[in-house]
């Protein structure tokens, strides 16, 4: 191993080992994981705020070797998992791998995975709640990015999606790397409603679309015109997910 390697891998070790709790190491030997085989930047952990006793993790384990001269490309199985907080056992569980999580790694870059525990009661006093997974494209003057959440509830042992890689950020655009180019934002925002279909709460979804254009105004100086429009949409409960 070059020099140059075993520094970036000591340096994403004392990362994890500066940001991760003893608690995800005991997650990591239950489910016989290997720290190597993991994206470590990308380990997350959450205590549940209504009940403390609980904690969201999630582990993103690698599918193939980490190539560290490589690092935008990589495929990652997912493992979301509430585990008790005294006893560090694992009591929920859900597995998936990159091939249907969408957890692919390549010309756009995913650099982020967060967990929202927003209050998303839609059904029988339960509360699910959010894995969101950023994406960044890494073209200068190409910029595009995008975001989606999917909504976990508890069943069991295990996890059941109500919703499913949904884009709740997108934007793109083009420009000559100064001033002149155009660009476009869609942000969506996750409202609970108080309507029920099929013994679920419908969801709002309110988008707000940025569209802007760059230019040279007559003082030759780079000037903006942008536009903003709203929209909302209602996703409701069927077959298992929210459409």
């Amino acid at each position: 191993m070059k020099l140059s390697s075993i520094f970036i891998f000591l340096m994403s070790f004392n990362l994890y080992a500066q940001q991760h709790s003893n608690l995800v190491d005991s997650v990591l030997k239950e489910l016989k994981i290997n720290l190597s085989n993991c994206k470590t930047d990308l380990i997350v952990e959450k205590v549940m705020p209504n009940d403390s006793t609980k904690t969201i993790v999630v582990i993103p384990k690698l599918e193939t070797e980490y190539n560290e001269q490589n690092d935008c490309c990589f495929e990652l199985n997912s493992y979301i998992l509430i585990v008790n907080s005294l006893s560090y056992q694992i009591e929920n569980k859900y597995i998936e791998s990159y091939k249907s999580n969408g957890w692919v790694s390549d010309a756009v870059v995913l650099v982020e995975i967060s967990i929202d525990t927003a209050p998303y009661y839609l059904s029988n006093e339960k509360r699910a709640f959010g894995i969101r997974v950023k994406y960044n494209g890494n073209s200068r003057v190409n910029p595009y990015g995008y975001e989606t959440i999917t909504l976990f509830e508890p069943q069991d042992n295990s996890l059941r999606t109500l919703l499913k890689n949904y884009n709740v950020l997108e934007y793109s655009g083009q420009w000559d790397g100064n001033c002149i180019g155009e660009f476009s934002s869609k942000k969506k925002t996750i409202i609970i409603t108080d309507n029920l279909t099929n013994s679920h709460l419908d969801i709002l979804i309110k988008s707000k679309i940025t569209n802007s254009i760059a230019f040279l105004n007559e003082n030759n100086d780079c000037d903006e015109k942008e536009t903003v429009t709203e929209k909302t949409e209602t996703l409701t409960y069927e077959n298992g997910s929210y459409k």
